[in-house]
C-alpha cells in the first residue's frame, strides 16, 4: 500500500470499534462523526403491547429517557426486540437484554420477528424520519402501534474531510453529506445497506459498495478486500 488511505463513517467510533481494530493504524485513517442531530420527541404514556421494536441506539437510549421522565416503567409482560446486535447491546445496557435480535437486515429481520410476533400488538420506537423498513413489511400481520421517540434532523455546520473511502450509515447521512459537501468525489462510497444505497444514486452515478452484513466486521473485510483489488 503505497499511502496511508483515509476513511469518513458517518457515525461515532467507539474504543472497541471493529473498524478501529481490523484495519491497521499504519494504512488507514478513520474520521466518525455522525452528520445527523438528534433531539427527544416527548410522548405522555406508554401504550399496552406485547413487544416494544427498536431500529437503533437512539431509539432505545430516547425511548427509556422519556419512561424515566415520566415515572413510568415498562410492563414485565412487555417483551423488546432490535434490529441488530448494536441495537440489542444498547437494550441490555440500558433496560434489559431483548426477547429477539434481527441480522440488522430490515428485510431479514421483519421475516424473522414475524415468527415470533404474528398477530400481535407492536410498538414501534423509531426516528421521525424514519423509512419505517420493518414495520412497512409487517403491517398486514401485526397490530401497528407507531411512536416516533425521538427527532432526527441534518446538521449543517460540520467540515467533512477529504478521504479516499466514505462510509454513510442511512439515507439521512447521504442526504447530509452532499448537501455539507457539494460536488464531493472519494475513491469509494459505501452504503450500510440497500436503502442507503438508492439514496446514493439521487446523488452520484458511480458503484457504491455494500458489505455482506450491516456491521464493522463486514465493513472492515470489505475495505481490506477493496484494497487487495487495487494493488
Amino acid at each position: 500500500m503505497e499511502k496511508r488511505r483515509t476513511i469518513f463513517v458517518s457515525r461515532a467510533l467507539q474504543e472497541n470499534s471493529p473498524l478501529l481494530a481490523l484495519l491497521p493504524a499504519d494504512q488507514f485513517r478513520l474520521f466518525g462523526q455522525s452528520l445527523i442531530r438528534f433531539s427527544l420527541l416527548p410522548f405522555e404514556d406508554m401504550p399496552d403491547c406485547d413487544w416494544v421494536f427498536f431500529y437503533s441506539r437512539n431509539g432505545v437510549r430516547f425511548f427509556f429517557q422519556r419512561l424515566e421522565r415520566l415515572g413510568a416503567e415498562l410492563p414485565e409482560h412487555t417483551r423488546l426486540a432490535a434490529i441488530g446486535k448494536g441495537t440489542a447491546a444498547s437494550l441490555a445496557d440500558i433496560a434489559r437484554p431483548p426477547d429477539f435480535v434481527g441480522s440488522g437486515n430490515p428485510d431479514e429481520s421483519a421475516r424473522a420477528f414475524l415468527k415470533v410476533a404474528e398477530g400481535q400488538k407492536v410498538l414501534f420506537a423509531r426516528a421521525y424520519h424514519s423509512a419505517k423498513s420493518v414495520q412497512n413489511m409487517l403491517a398486514p400481520y401485526i397490530n401497528i402501534i407507531d411512536l416516533p421517540v425521538y427527532k432526527n434532523e441534518i446538521k449543517t455546520d460540520v467540515d467533512i474531510p477529504e478521504t479516499d473511502y466514505v462510509i454513510l450509515t442511512s439515507s439521512m447521512n447521504v442526504d447530509a453529506y452532499f448537501q455539507n459537501q457539494p460536488g464531493r468525489s472519494a475513491k469509494v462510497f459505501i452504503a450500510i445497506g440497500q436503502p442507503t444505497a438508492m439514496r446514493y444514486a439521487q446523488w452520484i452515478a458511480g458503484q457504491v459498495f455494500i458489505p455482506e452484513r450491516p456491521s464493522e466486521e463486514a465493513l472492515a473485510r470489505l475495505i481490506l478486500d477493496l484494497e487487495k483489488k487495487d494493488e
